[in-house]
């Protein structure tokens, strides 16, 4: 799991607890830097890479630094950049590439039953509809973007829709 968060934060250490991974900080200067940091905490290549960041970051550090080892899996759950990749390695370390993003309304109905099973309710902040009205780009830059921000940040726009003893 790679993030800009410290640690000790607590939507990095939400994270680890739902998924037992092993976190890395992306503080480098260059992203070869973050790279050699990945394959080091893992102790070698990843065979899965699952890429949610929505910039091109995610393909250079599985295929340009080579994070993502033989027989890996890439998967795309980012809408916006373009991938692209060699085909020689690609073909020679029998990667599989995938884009994740599609899904239909069973998909969605079963993915409600999960979440309403989860503990995700704990690392969900609200702002408030004033304050974002007030200043959208500082809500944006303080409490939705920042590496301060919860794993997931929204804003209530209808009361009446929020039941908040639930």
């Amino acid at each position: 799991f790679v993030a800009r968060s410290e640690e000790s934060s607590p939507k990095v250490q939400f994270a680890l607890e739902q998924t037992g991974a092993q976190y890395v900080q992306s503080n480098f200067n260059t992203n070869e830097e973050l790279a050699a940091a990945i394959c080091q905490k893992l102790g070698g290549k990843a065979k899965v890479f699952i890429g949610v960041s929505g910039t091109n970051v995610e393909h250079e550090i599985a295929f340009k630094y080579g994070v993502l080892g033989c027989n890996g899996i890439y998967n795309s759950f980012s809408l916006g950049p373009q991938i692209s990749f060699d085909t020689m390695p690609f073909g020679f370390q029998n990667h599989v590439i995938f884009g994740s993003i599609n899904f239909r309304q069973d998909h969605m109905e079963k993915a409600i039953q999960i979440l309403a099973k989860s503990r995700y309710n704990e690392i969900v902040e609200l702002i408030d509809k004033e304050e974002f009205i007030r200043d959208p780009m500082g809500a944006y830059k303080n409490k939705i973007y920042s590496k301060a921000a919860p794993l997931k940040t929204a804003v209530i726009w209808n009361e009446k829709y929020i039941d908040r003893n639930a």
